[in-house]
């Protein structure tokens, strides 16, 4: 995407970096840095790393002493800050013996434990469109420091995510408490297609998690002996901000407009703001969500375009400027692009003042180095590679691009009113198309999507994003000296925000976001070298080249899960999904896909976060038959916002189903009615085939007057290959007996246990009558934790989703099965 050659990109107005991004001394040695903390965490050798270091520093020491060449010394250094970061990393790595990741077991434990809340903690309000999820909830991270047990106090280290099932508006930022309740080590994701918060929060040092069951699980402690005076005036400062924000919004402002304001201004995440985060991330601008550079930087400049209008003396406009990015700074979140968005900026407004005009390519690397050097996780984060690898590009790309677009020279020879719009907005396309390439992969990686409205909403968006900034930081800023002059600002405001809104939520009903199987990290760094190579103009005339490039990349990414190259597929496979206390079976055979179920008591929104991803995740684009087993919300409270991503051909249920009065089951009936979904009814002795299996429906019977809607459930048998499947849903007492009573042949190869695990009085003879080698238990952690079954298993194998996150059962044509669990291996038999 160059023109002529780099001599119009070096000799440009542009830009006076003439020397090769990569050749600076400091950027080098970022490089190294980083290259170094990738070796230390694929090759984990706590003794070798720093013995490899100190040999390294001897040989530079010796080459130095012996006048080595330049080159041959840098090189060697070069290696030596590698190793040198290898080493680090295996140092951060390394947990003291106090901290309170060694005091987590693999069941719950319960703790007394003492500490300070990092950050204010976050309110998660129920979604009234999810019938089964209707309990708030707290969330917050404590930084421990005090273990409480019987035998006396122990001082302890580390964060733990502290999670509350209920609303308690008490808990503030950097209040001091002591917590009693139950302690348990963070999992990976149970299911594909999830995102790994726990990676995330890994690399962040949370190692733990932490429920409390009660409000009285919590004590507030005197808080006057950890806070620093400096911490309590920037807290101070933060709260005074927000104030000011929302000062003057109306009972009526639209709470996605207000959560929206506070995110763009002032880095806070509210509830709120999850409901129309999905639609800025499917639109590709999900990064307007979160302070970065272009916040930072159109802050910036519009205070220095009216300190030049105040001021006569040009530099202290910028020394204006970078002061108030300082105290802005002191206001939000210290996290990665806010941090390095602040710092260049400051550092260059003020170096500039001074007469000097600092090298951004160094001033970004040397951030970047300083970052990864107290923090070395972060390298692994999306943020971090998004915020680093983005703005380098801009740096070095922005002129070529822009004068790809629109010829420098053509602007030169005619320097008019139009011509400097054209440029302007020239410019404004490049860094738009340079950061929506660069992103691409990354995104890809780490979110398995992209959006190709990316770049036309960032475009579109721009403008109104700019016009907020100012509007709000200017209210911000009244609102402190005069709270009521700042209020006057408050309609305009939210009346742009709420503009904002419908404008996403109109493009995202667009539907144009594409979900991607998971890239490996080598299709993404060969995609950003193509990106590279791209924008470092080596395609210029080479069209051909780069199509074919594309063309290799995409086939690299799709082919491997493409059926051309899997395995002979098996003749049935049965997966549990990790629903918490819920349900939810995927049953497929050749192309056919069935579900059992869909729904959970534990996670809101269980149909669009957690079954869609997954059924995306793994290739599933329709789905033939879904059953709702009963009337039970924890079995189908996710069904329609399931079927809003994924189409379902019908829906198989009851009788009793269709005539429930209640108001969820009323609010499912409807859905399904206004998306045309046909439901059928089924009971004892319906069959069908599903491609290589026979179904059947063993329960309910036509007639029942069972009190109980779990009695009801559908019951279904999975007959494939010589062996037998048997889905129970809910059934209870009075079913098992009316079968085990009706000498119905239960018996079966594999089966879940009936109502997520519980133990009525017959279930020893139902199991008895089944006699499966397998069982299945899609349940929470809280049901294992009293478990009856546990002596009555005696030769059979169990599997549960809190243990095993989502388990697949393949049954082969000729009757071997094969059992795994997705996050580790289970059996083979």
């Amino acid at each position: 995407m160059s023109t002529q050659g780099t001599a119009r990109v070096d000799t440009s107005p542009h830009t006076n970096n003439t020397q090769p991004f990569h050749s600076l001394p400091i950027v080098r040695i970022t490089i190294a840095w980083a290259l170094g903390l990738l070796l230390g965490s694929q090759l984990p050798h706590p003794a070798a790393w720093p013995i490899a270091a100190t040999v390294a520093l001897l040989f530079v020491c010796i080459a130095l002493l012996t006048r080595r060449p330049r080159p041959f010394i840098t090189a060697l250094a070069m290696v030596c800050i590698t190793l040198a970061a290898a080493t680090w990393w295996q140092v951060r790595q390394t947990q003291p013996a106090h901290h309170i990741s060694n005091y987590t077991t693999a069941h719950p434990r319960l703790v007394d434990m003492s500490g300070s809340i990092t950050a204010e903690p976050r309110i998660h309000t129920p979604d009234d469109t999810d019938p089964a999820h209707q309990q708030p909830a707290t969330v917050f991270t404590l930084r421990t420091h005090t273990l409480h047990t019987p035998s006396g106090d122990h001082p302890t280290s580390g964060l733990v995510d502290i999670y509350l099932p209920f609303a308690d508006t008490r808990l503030k930022s950097h209040q001091h408490i002591r917590v009693q309740g139950f302690l348990r080590p963070l999992q990976h994701p149970a299911n594909p297609g999830q995102p790994d918060y726990t990676t995330y929060k890994v690399r962040r040092g949370i190692l733990a998690s932490c429920t409390l069951h009660a409000r009285t699980a919590w004590q507030h402690l005197d808080e006057t002996s950890h806070l620093s005076p400096l911490t309590q005036r920037r807290d101070n400062w933060t709260q005074a901000t927000h104030r000011s924000l929302q000062h003057g919004y109306t009972d009526t402002a639209n709470p996605k407009a207000v959560a929206l304001l506070d995110a763009i201004l002032l880095g806070i995440r509210s509830s709120d703001l999850t409901e129309i985060y999905d639609a800025f991330r499917r639109t590709g601008i999900a990064h307007l969500l979160a302070i970065s550079g272009l916040h930072v930087g159109v802050l910036a400049f519009g205070v220095w375009f009216l300190a030049a209008l105040l001021i006569p003396n040009p530099r202290w406009a910028l020394v204006t400027a970078g002061l108030v990015v300082g105290l802005y700074l002191l206001a939000v979140p210290w996290r990665i692009p806010i941090i390095r968005a602040g710092f260049i900026t400051s550092a260059y407004c003020l170096l500039s003042a001074t007469g000097r005009r600092p090298d951004p390519r160094a001033l970004l690397a040397l951030i970047a180095l300083l970052l990864l050097v107290a923090r070395p996780t972060d390298l692994f984060d999306a943020g971090f590679q998004l915020s680093f690898g983005i703005v380098a590009a801009l740096i070095c790309f922005t002129t070529p691009v822009s004068n790809y677009l629109w010829p420098q020279r053509l602007f030169q020879e005619h320097q008019t009113l139009f011509t400097r719009l054209r440029r302007t907005f020239a410019d404004y396309l490049a860094v738009s198309i340079i950061a929506f390439l660069v992103a691409m992969p990354i995104i890809a990686y780490h979110f398995q999507m992209i959006s190709p409205l990316a770049i036309a909403m960032s475009v579109l968006t721009f403008p109104l994003v700019a016009v907020v900034l100012w509007l709000g930081l200017a209210k911000i800023a009244i609102g402190t000296v005069s709270a009521s002059l700042g209020s006057l600002l408050a309609t305009p405001l939210l009346a742009l925000a709420s503009l904002f809104v419908r404008i996403v939520e109109a493009a995202d009903r667009l539907g144009t976001a594409i979900d991607l199987p998971k890239p490996t990290p080598l299709w993404t760094v060969a995609a950003l070298a193509i990106v590279i190579a791209l924008l470092q103009g080596r395609f210029y005339k080479r069209t051909a080249a780069l199509a074919a490039c594309v063309a290799l990349s995409t086939a690299w990414l799709v082919l491997p899960h493409t059926a051309l190259l899997q395995p002979d597929p098996p003749a049935l496979t049965a997966r549990m999904l990790a629903v918490g206390a819920g349900s939810c079976y995927v049953i497929q055979s050749q192309d056919e896909t069935w579900l059992f179920d869909c729904g959970s008591s534990s996670y809101p929104q269980i149909g669009s976060r957690t079954v869609a991803p997954a059924l995306q995740a793994l290739g599933i684009t329709q789905i033939d038959t879904l059953v709702i087993s009963h009337a039970d919300t924890d079995h189908y409270s996710g069904v329609l916002e399931l079927t809003d991503h994924i189409p379902a051909a019908r829906i198989v249920t009851t009788q009793h189903m269709l005539d429930n009065d209640s108001r969820a089951t009323q609010r499912l009936l409807a859905g399904l009615r206004d998306r045309d979904i046909p439901i059928q009814v089924i009971t004892t002795g319906w069959q069908t085939q599903l491609a290589h299996a026979q179904v059947r429906a063993i329960w309910p019977p036509a007639q029942n007057n069972y009190k109980e809607d779990n009695d009801r459930s559908i019951v279904l048998a999975i007959d494939v290959a010589g062996r037998r499947l048997l889905l129970t849903g809910d059934i209870q007492q009075q079913a098992m007996t009316d079968m085990l009573a009706a000498n119905l042949d239960l018996r079966a190869d594999f089966t879940d246990l009936p109502h997520h695990g519980a133990f009525p009085p017959a279930a020893v003879d139902w199991l008895r009558a089944v006699q499966p080698a397998v069982v299945l238990q899609s349940c929470n952690l809280k049901r294992l934790q009293h478990d009856p079954w546990q002596d009555h298993l005696h030769n059979i194998d169990r599997y549960t989703t809190p243990q095993h996150g989502m388990v697949t059962l393949q049954i082969m044509h000729d009757g071997k099965f094969d059992l795994t669990g997705f996050r580790k291996p289970l059996i083979a038999k």
